[in-house]
């Protein structure tokens, strides 16, 4: 999956990129996961624990991708031309 999406000059100027990339996608699988699990037991309180939980673990990737895409120079620069 690196090799087909390093084709991409955003993720070929920034290698972090991709990291965040899988995080974000592992968290998400964690949380489909957690749920389905969570939903076995018919604990609804446990559930709104878990999306809460997982909400502000998505959110410090999301973060981090935001904070790279602004800071980079060369998106910075192709948005003034």
């Amino acid at each position: 999956m690196e090799k087909r999406i390093s084709k991409y000059e955003f993720i070929q100027i920034n290698s972090q990129v991709f990291q965040l990339i899988r995080r974000a996608t592992f968290l998400t699988l964690v949380m489909v996961a957690g749920t389905y699990l969570v939903r076995l037991t018919s604990v609804p309180i446990l559930e709104k624990i878990l999306h809460a939980l997982l909400i502000i673990f998505l959110a410090i990737p999301a973060k981090n991708f935001l904070v790279i895409a602004i800071s980079s120079e060369h998106l910075i620069s192709r948005s003034l031309i």
